[in-house]
């Protein structure tokens, strides 16, 4: 289950993550449901394990394990991009939905492991167990909100983010809200299929009334954004399709460009700019383009890319940096290989004082870097506003390393 995003963008160097949360309780509480053949309440028996609250757990691209309130569930959602088989047919879940008496449903669903709650509808989810959850609607189960055992899934949301279809359609048809919002990170099941990127769960969410002009989580994204954050290109090219405007921002005014260039989705970029996204967009707290978010994290295809499009190169943020900096404070000597190869200027000086790269690189101690820009003609005799030269800076900061490879290339008079 994704959790919303949260994630971006260029006051930090936070990385966008995906985290799909399931159900994780202690084992003790009972959860309480009203089951016409069975006992009146059943046992939540998930298995967690403490891990400290501010941890995240992250897998690549899209798929994550479970987080919720420093609690990890031993319940998993094997989250999909695409629709996955499934043993039973629509009309299969509806006869076995209206054939079964309540006890017989409730025995039947217990059987197979699970406690008559919230919880246990939400595994059965999980597995894409379209016979259980027939059986726990049969036997009166609640489908429709989630609870404190699930930690706010609901069996729809949980089979959308499984890419179970028929599962989904068949608890749509049995009333589960399309709209409804995990309380945890505010996501509707049509956020949940963009930010996996699964296209085909879109199509059936919109062929049954979900909105995908839809706002969610804390800072109110769109579902472009929401499919930005995990480089899902097609979910990206089926929204811009559908009329999502490509250019609409966040309530921290971040748009789908800027999301997809920090994360180094260079496919997502040519998506969104193809589809008429301003490549020069510029956010206002900090002046970040989608250009120097790609830079900031060093993405250099993508800024290959932008810069392509008619990124602007030459911008600078409301602090001064521009991508020189941002690429050249990162000590790498691919860095400065990659600014060598746009022409950039690598004597441009800092606004703040009159900075180059050389001085600023020299006094980190970052000899890697030092000697690709001397390698690439930086001028080591510049000073600064106050006279200070990059061997000043390196001498200050008793840099040795950086101050001898200054020292080889300084003429006899620049060495005082």
């Amino acid at each position: 289950m994704p959790q919303s995003p949260s994630q971006l963008l260029p006051a930090a160097a936070a990385a966008l993550i995906l985290v799909l949360f399931c159900s994780a309780c202690p084992q003790g509480p009972s959860a309480t449901a009203q089951g016409k053949g069975g006992p009146s309440s059943a046992t939540a028996d998930a298995q967690s394990t403490e891990v400290p609250a501010a941890d995240v757990i992250t897998q690549d691209g899209r798929s994550a394990a479970v987080k919720g309130d420093g609690l990890v569930s031993t319940v998993f959602i094997d989250a999909s991009e695409t629709m996955k088989p499934e043993a039973y047919t629509l009309e299969d879940l509806r006869q076995l939905r209206t054939s079964l008496a309540p006890a017989e449903a409730y025995g039947r669903f217990t059987e197979k492991g699970y406690s008559f709650d919230a919880l246990g509808a939400c595994k059965a989810a999980t597995a894409g167990d379209g016979e259980a959850l027939a059986c726990f609607i049969a036997a009166g189960g609640d489908i429709h909100s989630g609870s404190e055992a699930a930690r706010y899934d609901t069996p729809l949301l949980t089979a959308v983010a499984g890419g179970f279809g028929t599962l989904s359609e068949f608890l749509l048809d049995e009333g589960a809200d399309i709209e409804y919002r995990d309380r945890l990170t505010q996501s509707t099941a049509a956020a949940w299929a963009a930010i996996l990127g699964n296209v085909e769960m879109l199509k059936l969410l919109q062929r049954r009334g979900a909105d995908l002009m839809v706002r969610c989580g804390p800072k109110q994204q769109n579902l472009l954004i929401y499919a930005a954050q995990t480089g899902s290109t097609e979910a990206l090219r089926y929204l811009l399709q559908q009329g999502l405007p490509v250019d609409d921002t966040d309530s921290i005014q971040l748009n789908a460009l800027m999301v997809a260039a920090k994360g180094g989705y260079t496919d997502c970029c040519r998506v969104l700019v193809e589809g008429g996204a301003d490549v020069n967009y510029t956010e206002p707290d900090r002046g970040y383009t989608p250009l120097l978010a790609a830079c900031y994290m060093l993405k250099y295809e993508t800024a290959d890319y932008l810069i392509s499009a008619g990124g602007d190169k030459l911008h600078k943020a409301k602090d001064g940096s521009d991508a020189v900096f941002m690429i050249g404070l990162s000590g790498s000597a691919e860095g400065v290989e990659w600014l060598v190869r746009q022409q950039m200027d690598l004597n441009a000086r800092r606004p703040l004082d009159g900075a180059t790269l050389l001085m600023l690189c020299s006094a980190k101690g970052d000899a890697r870097a030092v000697e690709a820009l001397l390698l690439a003609h930086a001028d080591p005799t510049l000073s600064d506003n106050a006279g200070r030269s990059a061997l000043t800076y390196a001498r200050e900061a008793q840099k040795s390393e950086t101050e001898q490879l200054l020292l080889r290339v300084l003429p006899e008079k620049s060495q005082i």
